[in-house]
């Protein structure tokens, strides 16, 4: 059993479980409570080994092993005689769902089996509660709490997922309490990481825009105290949870802090040579480096960016081949899908129009097969995710086709899955003011575009209206969640503001073209002023640049041609400063700089 326990903690699952088998040839027959404890044991073991596997079929096999230790586990708990079988014979019949998520081929099947494993898990916890014993309380949270993690992302009911976040948050933190007090520093990492996940899940879903800070705070405190009990514990546990977009806020999103950290979780991940938490690990990665990506200006330095995020969703997808396994992140550069993402993303900042062309033409082509693959995982985050991505692709292709009737169509085509996919954002994440401010803004650029090719002056005048407000609703909701990006020195949120401001800059512009409005240019110039600022504070001199380039636009449009000369002037400066910044690019941002003088 000693041998077993020192393998465990050397992740030599292989060993663990043999060491087992030995232990039960040693034991009377009689001794129902410690025969069903190794049985227990072993099929822990045979669990933790099944992620080692190389191929799916030992993968299946050993996870059958899993099934059968447990099933034995639950039988021998059954004749003990004494109190504390009930939570124990609880906690196996957690395991077997749990482990019968892995052999599950539909999604129904796996949300079933995780709802199964967290209806024992409270019934096993309340158990060992009452039976005073706190450290099975703890270890039994921090083994079937995975099941809410596996489980959250199936589920299309927001008060569904409310309330699975809130009980397991609840059961967390009285696992942290329990767990302080017995000494075992693994445990309790496992705990505060875990914890941590359930309170940042619940303060972006769940709490309203004021309430969130807090839970933010405390989330973060507790990784840190994971960290200080136990490095290792935490790193491996954190990419092991699943709320992928939230898993990054403890260190800000595409910050240099967070992209060490899941850079240091991936080595302890390899060292457990478990596909799943390794798999994890990349996975946050490329969300990571897809967030990095947004801030350089060197094009050279943002395609380098979007292939290592690419790589690394590739490799986390080879890591999860064995296991069976479709990751709920989405985001950016989903692992089940992350080539339609990748084209369209080089090509917002290719200026070739071939290579535009190109890299759209292969958006659109790879886009509705990895929708087919979001369908079939049954998460409805990843399922509007991949819509989003071929309607925004859709949009892109459409502002270079030069055909009317084609470019009508394509946006149609664009606006019906950007709806879809606000549709469900709406349904399952009404609260997640970042995800519902992209959608309504994909949808403003998608009308105004369209309006374009209204042929009336009235029809594109009420479109054009329409997208603004559209517009407007999109930057109240965004502006106000980058102040959590704030706190934690991420910039990326303010370039994906920045584009947002200055489109809408554009489109009063095209407004004032129709109507000869003046207010439309002041609130255009409010606009390329706010944007700057934005691309300013993820330090883009460049785009500034563009920015002060459009105010003078519009102050020499309004004849107000001393503020259009300042605004000009500072267009050179900028321009000047991004040419010492991107050396390859100097002479051509000197030349746009001699321009703004002239």
């Amino acid at each position: 059993m000693h041998r077993a326990e020192r393998l465990e903690k050397e992740y030599d699952w292989v060993g663990a479980a043999e060491s087992y088998q030995k232990a039960l040839n040693l034991l009377p027959q009689d001794d129902f409570s410690k025969i069903g404890e190794i049985h227990e044991r072993s099929g822990y073991a045979f669990y933790r080994l099944a992620f080692q596997a190389e191929n799916s079929d030992d993968f299946r096999e050993r996870i059958h092993k899993a099934v059968k230790d447990y099933g034995k586990a639950k039988e021998f708990y059954g004749k003990m005689g004494e109190p504390g079988k009930a939570a124990r014979m609880l906690r196996c019949d957690g395991m077997i769902a749990q482990v019968g998520y892995w052999l599950a081929s539909e999604s129904q099947e796996k949300k079933k089996l995780t709802g199964e494993c967290w209806t024992f898990a409270k019934d096993c916890l309340e158990a060992f509660e009452k039976a005073g014993d706190t450290y099975e309380y703890g270890r039994t949270f921090n083994q079937l709490s995975i099941c809410i993690d596996l489980g959250f992302f199936f589920d299309w009911d927001f008060k569904v997922r409310e309330r699975m976040i809130r009980e397991a948050l609840e059961h967390g933190e009285q696992a942290i309490k329990f767990l302080s007090t017995v000494g075992d520093s693994v445990e309790l990492a496992r705990a505060y990481v875990k914890t941590a996940n359930f309170l940042e899940t619940f303060g972006y879903y769940f709490v309203e825009f004021d309430e969130r800070d807090k839970h933010h705070q405390k989330a973060k405190g507790y990784v840190h105290k994971a960290i200080e009990v136990s490095e290792e514990a935490a790193m491996i546990e954190v990419p092991s949870v699943l709320f992928g977009e939230g898993s990054g806020g403890y260190w800000g999103d595409g910050t240099d802090t967070a992209v060490s950290n899941f850079e240091k979780a991936l080595e302890y991940g390899r060292k457990t040579r478990d596909k799943f938490i390794i798999g994890r690990a990349l996975d946050l990665l490329a969300y990571q480096t897809m967030w990095q990506s947004m801030t350089p200006e060197d094009p050279d330095g943002i395609a380098k960016l979007r292939k290592r995020a690419l790589q690394y969703a590739e490799d986390a997808r080879h890591q999860y081949s064995p296991i069976s396994f479709t990751s709920p992140r989405g985001g950016g550069f989903w692992e089940g899908g992350p080539c339609a993402h990748y084209y369209a993303s080089l090509s917002y900042s290719e200026t070739n129009l071939g290579k535009k062309r190109e890299l759209l033409e292969k958006a659109v082509e790879a886009a509705p097969e990895e929708l087919k693959r979001a369908e079939s995982s049954g998460y409805p985050s990843i399922i509007s995710w991949e819509h989003e991505v071929y309607g925004i692709a859709l949009v892109h292709f459409a502002k270079i086709v030069t055909d009317s009737k084609e470019k009508q169509r394509l946006l149609e085509e664009a606006l019906l899955h950007i709806n879809e996919a606000n549709r469900i954002i709406r349904q399952t994440d009404p609260l997640a003011c970042w995800n519902l401010g992209l959608m309504r803004f994909q949808q403003a650029n998608a009308k105004s575009d369209l309006a374009y090719l209204a042929k009336e002056d009235i029809t594109r005048k009420s479109m054009l209206q329409e997208a603004l407000l559209d517009m407007e609703a999109s930057l109240g909701l965004c502006v106000k969640e980058a102040t959590r990006y704030d706190q934690d020195g991420s910039a990326a949120a303010h370039a994906v503001i920045g584009e947002e401001q200055y489109g809408y800059g554009n489109t009063l512009n095209r407004l004032h073209l129709l109507d000869h409005n003046s207010d439309h240019l002041r609130e255009a110039i409010g606009a390329f002023d706010d944007a700057a600022e934005s691309f300013q504070k993820s330090n883009l001199t460049s785009r500034m640049a563009e920015c002060r380039w459009k105010t003078a636009q519009v102050y020499d449009t309004l004849g107000e041609h001393l503020r259009a000369a300042e605004s000009f002037d500072l267009a050179s400066n900028n321009y000047r400063s991004a040419g010492e910044k991107i050396p390859q690019l100097k002479n051509f941002y000197q030349d746009y700089a001699l321009y703004m003088e002239a």
